[in-house]
């Protein structure tokens, strides 16, 4: 039997024979994780295609054979993930290895470490210094030794070239071992019963007098179902009951004291998951839409469009209900892990513990144990953010895409670059799954599928229970009406602010861009503190003094004079979040303010917990950045203020007013969800624009009519594809090469216009000066197979310095 592996970090699959030993009794499928040698070195691979003879021009005395397979915890890929992986890779000009490591947490993959040990032939003394010493390391070592420990060990880095020298010459020698996953199950120590409930009673009586704890702990356990472990830690901290005690029962033959797997349960927001009494006319019409999309037999996604605050989640919770009653899972993508952590209560609240989580801020342990927990069939239904998509859940009948417009489902670094929807979408088509995309600000591409017949349109245009939508005022800010010389806040938002305080409700400030200045200027020479790694400037971060680089983390003491011309005026210019929170506390020196940005939600607890702290009122006003203006539900909130709303408008990218219509709306729509009616105010420069207005007056048919006919006039998606690629090389002339070259090559096929090539708006991240070419093409497939052949065409060389990125959400 011939296999086809996927070896890590090399483009393309592998030929290997299996021995017969390996293939029974059961036989290696797709996705097992096997052992192989290549080259001189021995690495994992995963089994992509079981084959009866060998693939064309590969010769039979070049197939090696499999040398073990893995197995245990984290050892295979499951056919659901294996069969998402290969659709990505193919979709995004991607490796299917990539594809793979994609999906698979790495620190849930078996592992292979290389161990060296002395083979008791000294070295001549006309080896180096370096690895005399690493030789003679080992002869005093028993152990078998990695690379590293014997590095740090000697306090110097060993040179793998220094140590390949000393195998050849025969004084050391290299092994290799399968290890188990970085992070495997934790267990703790329980208890139970050795015997009868009975026998334990009545031995519990008979100790009562000289051993007390003793027979607490044995009627404790007595009166618990049989068999049931009981954690000794628990039983310490609720009865008092001392290892000792449980020691001495063990001794006695009466208990046992195992361990026993426990899963760790990451942090879930408290919530009610009551069912409404009755549905709105809205949501009883979307769920119908949704059932009769169900039972077609040419069934097509549907693009649910409700306004802000409509009752999208009860449709999604409903919909989910039939498909558990119907006995097949469902998948829910969130696109913040704030979002994950308010959604988390509410599905927990109505379907229990069968709801697992997916997101990269849980520990490492807590998404081992949620990944396990949902392959093994003990949570049919997962939320998650965009990573989510890859979950080992089977016969999958409904994905939900909440907040489908959101651009943070689309992977932005890295290979491959996936659309989460879009994936979403393959993955259903597998399954015969339906389909649910939801937004009060649809995406334009899936607007326009939507109206032309290839999703299916639910709308839901009001607010359950006759809540109207909050009343926005656009306030122009080219009129100096600031009640501080900063003019940060118009006088009509400290004003909605006061009176929504004083009304005892609670205030949302808006602004999308954190820190506490944009930059600092020396106001002598202009000198302005720049990133060394990056071409943009620093920002000040007040609370730590600090300057910080937002795209390499570069970060250095803020200074009290010019590094250029040792003059003292130093000042900042722009707001981040940290200034407007600074400037409100002391405008507001009554309130108990939150600050929601990356800085603050930096432990992987801090965002649920913030969340809370504002739901239970026990903060007045919440600033902060883009995460919180998607999709979270504060009933006590009367006032949303947007401190400068032409943040993402002027950014060279065709999506700028789309995203600045959907930030606008989507903040607007976090005031007046509860019995008090909201109020919404926009400072902006740009009063007249398009997407400002229609944010203001909860447009979308209005928005998108504008920007559609911008779309189609300079033929940018959904008329066309593009991908956008980008060459980054430390050297700038090579990057600028590599660009150049690719875009010739593309130039020379038809169909395809190629812009470019151009430095990047970013023309330099950590070190790495980046030119782009812009690639359209038509909506078939012929953008990608173009991609994909020219890529192969291309030098290694070059081929290693490109990033390509289908369907890009920016091209900045």
């Amino acid at each position: 039997m011939i296999v086809q592996v996927e070896v890590p970090n090399l483009r393309q699959p592998f030929t290997y024979a299996v021995p017969d030993h390996l293939d029974h009794p059961l036989p290696l499928q797709s996705g097992d994780c096997i052992v192989v040698p290549f080259g001189r070195q021995v690495m994992l691979g995963y089994v992509v295609q079981r084959r009866d003879a060998l693939p064309s021009g590969v010769a039979e005395k070049s197939v090696r054979d499999v040398l073990e397979r893995v197995v245990g915890d984290g050892a295979c890929v499951p056919d659901s993930v294996m069969r998402t992986a290969r659709w990505v890779a193919r979709e995004y000009v991607a490796d299917l290895a990539m594809s793979i490591r994609t999906a698979i947490p790495q620190l849930q993959s078996a592992r292979i470490e290389q161990f060296y040990h002395w083979t008791g032939l000294r070295p001549v003394s006309t080896v180096a210094h370096n690895q005399l010493a690493f030789a003679e390391f080992l002869s005093n070592t028993k152990a078998p030794q990695t690379l590293k420990d014997v590095s740090v060990a000697l306090g110097t880095n060993i040179d793998k070239a220094s140590v390949n020298a000393l195998i050849r010459i025969g004084a050391v020698q290299r092994n290799y071992q399968i290890l188990p996953p970085k992070v495997t199950a934790r267990s703790v120590l329980c208890v139970t019963l050795s015997v009868t409930a009975d026998v334990a009673a009545a031995e519990a009586t008979r100790r009562r007098r000289r051993a007390k704890q003793q027979a607490v702990a044995l009627e404790m356990l007595a009166g618990l179902p049989a068999h049931t472990p009981v954690s000794i830690a628990d039983a310490l901290e609720t009865h008092g009951i001392a290892r000792t005690v449980w020691k001495r029962l063990e001794s006695d033959l009466l208990v046992a004291i195992t361990p026993t797997p426990v899963d760790r349960i990451p942090l879930v927001l408290t919530a009610a998951g009551k069912r409404p009494d009755v549905l709105s006319a809205d949501q009883l019409h979307a769920l119908a839409v949704i059932e009769n999309e169900r039972l077609s037999s040419a069934q097509k996604p549907i693009l649910l469009h409700g306004v802000t605050g409509s009752g999208k989640t009860e449709v999604y919770l409903a919909t989910i209900e039939k498909t558990l009653a119907a006995g097949r899972t469902a998948l829910v993508l969130v696109p913040e892990i704030a979002l994950t952590a308010q959604l988390m209560g509410v599905f927990r609240g109505r379907l229990g513990n069968r709801v697992a989580v997916l997101h990269s801020a849980l520990s490492d342990g807590e998404r081992r144990d949620e990944w396990h927990r949902i392959g093994a069939g003990k949570a049919d239904v997962v939320v998650g953010a965009r990573s989510a998509i890859f979950a080992p859940l089977s016969n999958i009948g409904c994905i939900i895409v909440d907040e489908e417009h959101e651009g943070s489902y689309k992977q932005e670094s890295g290979a491959p670059r996936y659309q989460a929807r879009d994936v979403a979408l393959a993955r259903a088509r597998s399954t015969n799954a339906a389909v649910i995309l939801g937004s009060a600000t649809p995406n334009v591409e899936s607007y326009y599928k939507a109206s032309w017949g290839d999703y299916t349109l639910a709308e839901m245009t009001v607010r359950p229970a006759g809540r109207p939508m909050p009343y926005v005022e656009i306030i122009d800010q080219r009129i100096k009406t600031g009640k501080t010389g900063l003019q940060m806040f118009s006088a009509s938002l400290l004003d909605a602010i006061s009176e929504s305080l004083g009304s005892g409700n609670q205030a949302i400030v808006f602004l999308n861009r954190r820190g506490f200045a944009k930059y600092l200027l020396c106001r002598e020479c202009g000198h302005v503190p720049m990133c060394p790694n990056c071409a943009v400037s620093l920002t000040l971060h007040h609370g730590a003094e600090t300057l910080l680089c937002h795209h390499c983390a570069y970060t250095q003491r803020a200074p009290e004079t010019c590094p250029s011309c040792t003059g003292k005026r130093i000042l900042s210019y722009g707001i981040g979040t940290e200034r407007i929170e600074s400037e409100l506390q002391g405008l507001f020196p009554a309130a108990r303010l939150l600050r929601m940005d990356r800085d603050t939600v930096a432990n992987k607890d801090a965002l649920p917990e913030m969340i809370e702290q504002f739901r239970t009122r026990e903060a007045d006003i919440l600033i902060g950045t883009q995460m919180v203006a998607k999709g979270l539900d504060f009933p006590g909130v009367t006032c949303v203020g947007v401190v400068a709303a032409d943040t993402s408008l002027h950014v060279p990218d065709f999506r700028a007013a789309e995203r600045t219509f959907q930030l606008l709306a989507q903040v607007s729509g976090r005031a007046g969800r509860g019995d008090v009616p909201g109020r919404v105010m926009i400072q902006t420069f740009n009063p007249d624009h398009v997407a400002i207005q229609a944010a203001a007056h909860h447009d979308y048919g209005a928005f998108y009519g504008a920007e559609i006919e911008n779309r189609r006039e300079l033929n940018y998606p959904p008329f066309s594809r593009l991908c956008n690629v980008i060459a980054s090389h430390e050297d700038g002339n090579v990057a600028a090469g590599a660009a150049a070259e690719f875009a010739a090559r593309v130039r020379l096929q038809n169909g395809l216009t190629v812009l470019g090539p151009a430095p990047c708006p970013l023309s330099r991240v950590r070190n790495k000066h980046r030119f782009h070419v812009l690639i359209k093409g038509p909506l078939d497939d012929t953008l990608r197979q173009v991609v994909r052949r020219e890529l192969n065409a291309m030098s290694q060389e070059h081929r290693s310095m490109l990033m390509f990125d289908i369907d890009p959400q920016s091209v900045v």
